[in-house]
């Protein structure tokens, strides 16, 4: 009956609806969530602004009285330099250090004459290794004789009892040498925290001059922020309302919208424009289907 009476636009005009109503739903939502977001920023805003203010008058107050206590700080720092460099005796560090150094060396020749005797072990054994496993000369394919190797089996484990005898001897020594180093490292670096304690202290001294001049230039910067931050205060608020009366006035529109569409889906229902047509025709219908 749509397509006789030339009525199925009706029901493309309402997919088209429903699209322009999701449409406009969403672009609906996110309009409400920017207002929403926006009145939010104006009122934190406006008590960060009060709370910011306050802070960097406090931490201008606090930053003056941080100078003064530095200024009566440095005196103190001083004295307590002096003692500690009264302590130290450098040429007691300089013979630890040369004992140290020697020690370091000797343990490391051992070393290396340690690896070597453990690399001897390790060819003995895979010779051993070999003979355990083989009875013929992977050379000259001949037949080794059981003799010949209980004798090379012999000398190779005397040779092997002489390399871990040897080898313990190195590890006995090294051993020594390590806890020689030791003493003496600690030593040393007994003298080297109390030279670093003194160093410490004589940067002290020195940081807190840097630190006074540091201190009254963040007055100084603290101060020119606080004069902006009251001159820009209202401008930021007033940007937020600018921006929130613009979304309001889409939000309005797209309300406006959404009425509009919501008239028009139900116009385009089947109980709306379509069945007043064809109520319209439906007793011609009926009389000319009589006739036939």
């Amino acid at each position: 009956i749509e397509q006789l009476l030339r009525i199925d636009i009706f029901s493309t005009m309402s997919q088209i609806t429903k699209t322009y109503v999701s449409e406009t739903n969403s672009l609906l939502t996110e309009l409400s969530h920017q207002a929403d977001t926006l009145a939010l920023k104006i009122e934190m805003r406006k008590k960060n602004d009060e709370a910011l203010l306050k802070q960097i008058e406090v931490d201008i107050e606090s930053k003056q009285q941080d100078v003064e206590q530095l200024k009566n700080k440095r005196n103190e720092v001083e004295i307590r330099y002096q003692d500690a460099l009264s302590q130290i005796d450098r040429n007691y560090m300089e013979e630890l250090k040369a004992k140290s150094k020697k020690t370091k060396d000797d343990w490391n020749t051992l070393e290396q004459l340690r690896v070597k005797k453990v690399s001897q072990g390790e060819q003995i054994n895979n010779i051993i290794s070999f003979f355990e496993k083989n009875n013929v000369c992977p050379t000259c394919t001949q037949k080794l004789e059981d003799t010949f190797v209980a004798e090379k089996m012999k000398e190779l484990h005397e040779k092997k009892a002489k390399q871990e005898s040897d080898l313990k001897l190195f590890d006995n020594k090294i051993y020594e040498l390590q806890m020689t180093y030791k003493q003496s490292v600690d030593a040393f670096n007994k003298i080297i925290q109390d030279l670093n304690k003194a160093e410490e202290i004589k940067r002290e001294v020195s940081s807190i001059d840097t630190t006074i001049q540091f201190a009254v230039k963040q007055i100084i910067s603290l101060q020119a922020r606080l004069e902006r931050e009251r001159n820009t205060v209202s401008e930021d608020v007033t940007s937020f309302f600018e921006e929130l009366s613009v979304v309001r006035k889409a939000l309005n529109e797209c309300q406006v919208k959404k009425e509009a569409l919501s008239i028009i889906q139900d116009l385009l229902k089947d109980d709306g424009v379509k069945s007043i047509i064809i109520k319209s025709y439906l007793n011609i219908i009926n009389a000319l289907v009589s006739m036939n």
